[in-house]
């Protein structure tokens, strides 16, 4: 058992460390495939190896959130059906670099808004492996 924390669920007693390494788990891909549509109940115990790795917080600048639906909306209303058509033609076709334009709206949101300061959590790395799986 890990090392315990001041966090704790109470209902299932596990350490906030044993929840984040459950978090890592995944089940296999094709899973799904084995089990027809219905609702399952059930219990197991498991026994499980996990190792992960928690970084540190750190606090960045976080770009003002482009609202990219409203600004393709006030375009696309300010062109003919013609030009519309071709817009979408062009877009459909996969044949658009937005790089650029992304560089030059998030600048230009920038300099309108400005960037916050935001605490980002550290990251959650790190391996779960199932040792033993009992039916109850």
């Amino acid at each position: 058992m890990a090392t315990r924390t001041k966090q704790t669920v109470d209902r299932l007693d596990m350490a906030a460390v044993e929840q984040l390494a459950l978090t890592r788990f995944k089940a296999d891909k094709g899973a799904r495939d084995d089990v027809s549509p219905g609702e399952y109940e059930g219990r197991l115990q498991l026994e499980v190896k996990y190792q992960i790795k928690v970084g540190e917080d750190y606090t960045g600048t976080h770009p003002a959130s482009i609202p990219w639906m409203d600004i393709a909306s006030v375009l696309m209303s300010k062109v003919n059906d013609a030009t519309m058509a071709s817009i979408l033609r062009e877009v459909l076709d996969g044949e658009v670099d937005t790089s650029e334009v992304k560089r030059q709206a998030e600048a230009a949101m920038n300099a309108i808004v400005g960037t916050t300061e935001k605490l980002f959590r550290g990251k959650v790395t790190g391996t779960t492996h199932v040792l033993r799986v009992t039916a109850l």
